[in-house]
């Protein structure tokens, strides 16, 4: 009976050690799906300000305007999250938020501005040719890739406590009968 009684409260143990680790994973799993959202919007920004520069459509200026404010909203929510407990995620975000930034502060706002003047409209297509402008948009994503990477070990690194704890538990289980 003693047996029995320290071989289930053992078994108890890891089967709560896995699903603590099957809780932390969904809550890894979130972030990662914010995070790529994230990127998906700073691309769709981009590619919408590319459009505007190219056809002066001022409908896509707006939808670089609303993907923007996505953008920021979710800088926001992955900022104030459970992010800051994870080893080494807060400063990818941090850095892929300031490139973000700058990139809109130093290229955009300045072409915008430009496209508003028939005589600097030109300016503002001949700014996507400088070194400058050029190396931002990888900075971006270069944190961006930075923050996956360290999401995406720490989700492999629960995956394999929720292993080694269940592996655990059917040790227990076995040796019990």
């Amino acid at each position: 009976a003693l047996i029995a009684a320290v071989a289930g409260t053992a078994t108890y143990s890891r089967v709560d050690a896995t699903a603590a680790a099957i809780a932390q994973v969904e809550v890894i799993s979130a972030l990662e799906r914010k995070a790529e959202t994230l990127q998906s919007a700073v691309r769709e920004q981009a590619l919408s300000i590319q459009t505007f520069m190219l056809t002066g459509d001022r409908a896509w200026l707006e939808r670089a305007g609303e993907q923007s404010k996505a953008a920021t909203g979710l800088f926001d929510e992955l900022g104030g999250s459970t992010l800051a407990a994870i080893d080494g995620a807060s400063a990818p975000l941090a850095d892929m938020r300031q490139a973000w930034q700058t990139w809109k502060s130093e290229k955009i706002d300045q072409q915008v501005q430009y496209m508003r003047v028939p005589e600097t409209i030109d300016l503002a297509r001949a700014m996507e040719l400088t070194p400058s402008s050029s190396r931002l948009m990888p900075e971006i994503f270069a944190a961006g890739g930075k923050l996956d990477a360290v999401l995406t070990a720490r989700r492999e690194a629960l995956v394999a406590e929720q292993s080694a704890a269940m592996a655990s538990a059917r040790r227990i289980a076995l040796g019990s009968l």
